[in-house]
């Protein structure tokens, strides 16, 4: 059947060309869409105008300029429903600044395309909130807040205030590049926020928390993407779009997206795909910032990190930083096909050779030691005088590839507790006890 289809399609091609080179033959002319009305208002001015700081929900009726003409405005769309990312609305941008306008329509991109210029005469509509998000639109109560929302226009009702203007032309869309500490610092100046509302945005060199996942997959789902600085902001995904089962890429890269308002916070939208740019296709989660890449060893080298992992796939977790004492808890892991562990550093700890052991630091370069008849550890960046002989731990390779990690002062070593679900130290095999593998980092 398909080739039927291609083969058909390729005949009217080649008709089409004949026909063409054909002079007896009229070409009729390509009528461009052009608009009759003029703007008269700034996408800027429309919203600084409309624009209440505490109210999330309201509907504003746009009404007539001070000199009684209706209010007209002009922009390139800048957004895309066509993957199905962006749901029953459009943005156009003029320059002065962005506005999202909903519409109960779909394939939205098929009538007003990305990159083209649309007029609308913005009388007679509404200008408010959904949610925090500013946006045109048409008046809908909200019953349980008991107020007034803009939500969708209907398609009849965008068509009779909207005019194209031209042909598409992506080239002319304007894209911001931003930092994550500049769109929240806009939070805090009126205008600047208003804005940045709706504008396409770009933010460069940054990963996704949540690399390796789907973007959404069957439900729709919050994912963060976060710059070298640790500062991270939403992005939206919906479940409905064509990319909802592909894969979050893993290490740096550039995200492209228009930024939106959920509440008082900001949340971003990709248009599709493509609004990811320059990731690396081969990176793996061990290329991302602070992960590494772990595998299975029976003796420690000092200065080297390790993980700590029994029954199979308890990792233990080191002790927070606002204590000072206390158990390693666990999370569980999984070993990839050959055997290796991807992890966070911050799981990891660091052995170094002492005396006739090793001391256990962890990411915090805080050391572990034991005091007195405690099963749980004690930890400190300065260990009391008292307590020093303590910090001390040998490693002894067991047969079954685990190893005993003793303290030399106490005598008690570290096990995994499937009763407490924690590890502690002991000075006797414990029911329901584990002594753990250690997984130790591969250097690249």
């Amino acid at each position: 059947m398909k080739k039927t289809l291609l083969y058909i399609a390729s005949l009217l091609i080649a008709s089409a060309g004949f026909v063409s080179c054909d002079d007896d033959f009229e070409r009729f002319p390509m009528q461009l869409p052009e608009a009759t009305w003029q703007a008269n208002t700034t996408i800027s001015e429309l919203k600084l105008n409309n624009w209440s700081s505490d109210d999330r929900n309201y509907a504003n009726e746009i009404g007539l300029t001070e000199s009684g003409e209706h209010i007209i405005i002009k922009g390139r769309v800048t957004t895309s429903d066509q993957s199905g990312n962006i749901y029953k609305n459009f943005v156009i941008d003029d320059g002065t600044g962005a506005l999202t306008v909903s519409v109960n329509m779909k394939n939205i991109y098929q009538s007003y395309l990305r990159g083209q210029e649309v007029v609308i005469d913005a009388t007679g509509l509404f200008i408010g909130k959904y949610n925090g998000m500013l946006q045109l639109g048409s008046k809908l109560w909200y019953e349980s807040g008991s107020e007034w929302e803009t939500s969708y226009m209907e398609e009849d009702v965008l068509k009779a205030h909207a005019q194209q203007n031209g042909l598409s032309n992506v080239s002319e869309i304007d894209t911001m590049v931003v930092t994550i500490p500049q769109l929240n610092e806009y939070k805090n100046n009126k205008e600047e926020f208003v804005g940045m509302v709706s504008r396409l945005v770009k933010l460069e060199n940054v990963r996704w928390e949540d690399g390796g996942k789907e973007f959404a997959g069957t439900a729709n789902a919050n994912r963060y993407v976060i710059d070298e600085a640790g500062n991270k902001i939403l992005f939206r995904n919906s479940a409905y779009s064509d990319f909802s089962y592909d894969l979050l890429p893993y290490a740096n890269g550039d995200v492209i997206g228009i930024l939106g308002v959920y509440g008082t916070d900001w949340q971003l939208s990709l248009i599709d795909a493509a609004g990811l740019q320059n990731f690396d296709p081969n990176a793996g989660p061990e290329d991302v910032p602070g992960y590494g890449r772990f595998q299975k060893v029976t003796t420690v080298t000092s200065g080297k990190k390790y993980l700590l992992v029994a029954d199979g796939n308890k990792m233990a977790q080191p002790i927070a930083s606002n204590k000072n004492y206390g158990y390693f808890y666990v999370t569980d892991v999984t070993a990839q096909e050959d055997g290796t562990i991807i992890e966070n550093e911050s799981n990891a700890f660091t052995f170094t050779e002492s005396g006739n052991g090793f001391t256990i630091t962890q990411a915090d370069d805080r050391f572990i030691y034991l005091t007195g008849t405690f099963a749980s550890f004690q930890i400190g960046a300065e260990v009391p005088e008292a307590d020093a002989a303590a910090t001390v731990w040998t490693v002894a390779a067991q047969e079954d590839g685990t190893v005993k990690i003793t303290n030399a002062s106490l005598g008690k070593w570290i096990q995994y507790s499937s009763n407490y679900t924690s590890y502690g130290a002991y000075n006797s095999d414990q029911d329901g006890g584990y002594r753990p593998v250690l997984y130790e980092k591969i250097e690249k």
